[in-house]
């Protein structure tokens, strides 16, 4: 009699020997699972409210908007993303003057990318555990905004403020808040997001959205909607 290992070995062959046929007769690719853990969804809008802490003995002029990027859903969550940032900020101290450009924001890690005078830079950290969710009745986009409370700043790190430190003569440290405020990317609301709210699609666009939602946990607007509902 064959072994139980033997015989889950067999049942996996033909298992996987079935799917390559149905694969080879109607020519449809395997989707490969993506290695971040969620499906990519583009960001095609966005908005910034950022700006530069004014008690770090710097002035600087913060001329930025949302340029792309991608949210990563699985399932009912959102696990995680990137969102790209154009345009920079004119530092300056004194006679001394710097600029930090294409910032990046891993809303999986709440890393922000950057680069000071052209020379990349891990430039802080953000919270994002907790992100908001909005849209306006009506609307075929939906706002995920990273940074919305007062408590919720990007904090310099220890290379960061070193760096900043030498580019501009000045003394900062590890954890200050160089940048209050938020961004909020955006994305079409289409039967993927609809899903991945967990509400039909024609109700989430008729309603407005106005929820925090848990980086990773499942996400169900549908009380919200119905409170919404015009």
């Amino acid at each position: 009699m064959r072994s139980m290992k033997v015989l889950t070995a067999l049942a996996a062959a033909v298992t996987v020997g079935a799917t390559h046929l149905v694969h080879a007769l109607t020519g449809t690719a395997v989707a490969a699972p993506n290695a971040s853990g969620g499906e990519a969804v583009p960001v095609v809008a966005g908005m910034t409210t950022l700006a530069l802490n004014p008690d770090l003995g710097m002035t600087g002029l913060v001329s930025m908007k949302v340029g792309g990027g991608k949210l990563l859903v699985h399932g009912h969550a959102i696990s995680g993303g990137t969102v790209l940032l154009k345009g920079g900020i004119e530092l300056k101290a004194g006679a001394k003057s710097a600029k930090l450009s294409n910032l990046a924001i891993d809303i999986t890690t709440g890393n922000v990318q950057a680069k000071l005078n052209g020379n990349a830079l891990a430039l802080g950290n953000v919270d994002t555990s907790t992100l908001r969710l909005r849209k306006d009745p009506g609307a075929k986009q939906m706002y995920v905004n990273i940074g919305f409370s007062d408590e919720n700043n990007i904090e310099l790190t220890q290379s960061a403020a070193t760096a900043l430190s030498q580019a501009l003569g000045i003394g900062l440290e590890e954890g200050d808040v160089l940048l209050t405020g938020g961004v909020a990317a955006g994305v079409d609301l289409d039967k993927q997001m609809a899903s991945v709210l967990n509400v039909d699609l024609e109700d989430a666009i008729d309603a407005g959205i106005d929820i925090d939602v848990e980086l990773g946990q499942d996400i169900d607007a549908s009380t919200s909607l119905d409170l919404a509902l015009l």
